[in-house]
């Protein structure tokens, strides 16, 4: 179960390099769908009708998006197909975590999940022979930024509210991430938001 958040940084990143952050965020964002169903079968939440129409919605919003971006010089049929991959990794991750917070102190199991995150995702750069040299002395503030606020704040804030919020609940207020990651990287990577058309 700890290996799941290693899976899905490497997919992540994997689906980033490969396809456009808007098609990588957005085929993320069916994550809740599928937290949402194991949260009904393992912790007893309850999934109406109108809540089953939400989940078929956002299975067409997704592909609308996918066909959409086809042509598109970002686009990559293989980083959409990692893509949809870490959805399985990161909601394994998220139902696993919600499960251990049942009895763990959730800075024990951060610090957990991060050590064993660590020695897989190097190995995994070993065995793939992804480069491992040292950033750039202007990367570094970068690398800081993004250690401290989603990596360690992020991550143990999530950790701590498994135990008082429900899985699909705390699984969908993460959902302005694909809002957020589709705007930033049309600002700063100049990425091409189109209407599907």
């Amino acid at each position: 179960a700890l290996d799941s958040l290693a899976a899905d940084i490497a997919l992540t990143f994997t689906a980033f390099r490969l396809t456009s952050v808007a098609n990588a965020t957005i085929i993320g964002a069916l994550a809740p769908v599928f937290i949402t169903l194991g949260g009904v079968r393992w912790f007893g939440e309850r999934l109406d009708r109108r809540d089953s129409i939400v989940i078929a919605a956002s299975f067409v919003g997704v592909a609308l998006v996918a066909i959409g971006s086809q042509g598109s010089p970002s686009w990559s049929p293989l980083g959409d197909a990692a893509a949809a991959l870490s959805v399985l990794t990161w909601t394994a991750y998220w139902l696993f975590s919600k499960r251990a917070r049942d009895t763990v102190d959730a800075m024990d199991y951060m610090a957990s999940v991060m050590l064993v995150s660590a020695v897989v995702v190097t190995a995994m750069s070993l065995v793939s022979r992804t480069s491992l040299r040292p950033p750039d002395a202007s990367d570094w503030a970068w690398i800081v930024l993004i250690a401290i606020v989603p990596g360690l704040m992020g991550h143990l804030s999530v950790a701590w509210s498994h135990r008082f919020v429900e899985a699909w609940l705390g699984s969908l207020l993460l959902q302005s991430q694909p809002v957020i990651g589709s705007i930033a990287a049309w600002l700063v990577l100049d990425e091409r938001i189109a209407l599907l058309t």
